[in-house]
């Protein structure tokens, strides 16, 4: 098996482990969080994410989130993951370990990560805690380079 698709396994893996039944909490259990803790175990990418850590600042409510996010100078998650270089795809090319955005309520991105044939982890609604499902409605994707 080639040793990139080891790696976005592995790191999809370590991301359902972590998120998996985890309680959602603005700022330390949230989607954005998720996606920064994932990315972050991506050797191209640890340095950029701890400095994006270091700016976002602490929150515990979607307007602190949404002011964190404004903080390193965006409007959105979006902005930020094509910040980072993230290469924007189609979310039906979407590999296991890239991030997949889903439609949300608000004006928030709901960020994802892809385990394979359709299924993400992240957090829903209709669960209090990370949990992986279905994304039906994908609206945007960004490769990870491993």
């Amino acid at each position: 098996m080639d040793h990139h698709l080891i790696v976005r396994r592995d790191a999809a893996q370590a991301t359902l482990d972590a998120y998996m039944e985890r309680p959602f909490a603005w700022g330390t259990g949230d989607c954005g969080q998720m996606a920064l803790d994932h990315l972050a175990q991506f050797t191209k990418l640890a340095t950029p994410i701890a400095a994006v850590r270091a700016k976002l600042g602490a929150y515990n409510t979607a307007i602190g989130a949404r002011r964190a996010i404004g903080r390193l100078g965006f409007a959105s998650l979006a902005e930020q993951l094509d910040a980072l270089g993230l290469e924007q795809i189609a979310p039906a090319s979407a590999w296991v370990g890239d991030i997949v955005a889903g439609p949300s309520v608000g004006a928030m991105d709901a960020l994802t990560v892809y385990l394979g044939n359709g299924v993400v982890v992240g957090f829903v609604e209709e669960s209090p805690h990370g949990t992986h499902f279905r994304l039906l409605n994908p609206v945007a994707a960004w490769r990870v380079p491993a």
